[in-house]
């Protein structure tokens, strides 16, 4: 959740769109968790996995689930 909240941060300051800075932010932690798990590791290793912040290669697609204003649950 930190690094998700970091990356989102950073991109929303840097200007970036809300959906365009989501899309790369989950791009970004998706790689990293996947750099991770292909390690073997349980600690992530952001200095290695730098080049995933800045330019992740993951292909991300996001989608509404919900609208706000228009889709209301009771």
């Amino acid at each position: 959740g930190d690094l998700t909240a970091a990356v989102y941060l950073a991109r929303i300051l840097s200007g970036q769109p809300a959906i365009k800075a989501l899309q790369s932010t989950t791009a970004a932690v998706y790689e990293i968790l996947a750099r991770t798990a292909k390690r073997g590791g349980d600690e992530l290793q952001l200095e290695t996995d730098a080049q995933s912040l800045s330019h992740p290669m993951a292909m991300v697609q996001l989608r509404h689930l919900l609208h706000p204003g228009r889709d209301k649950r009771a």
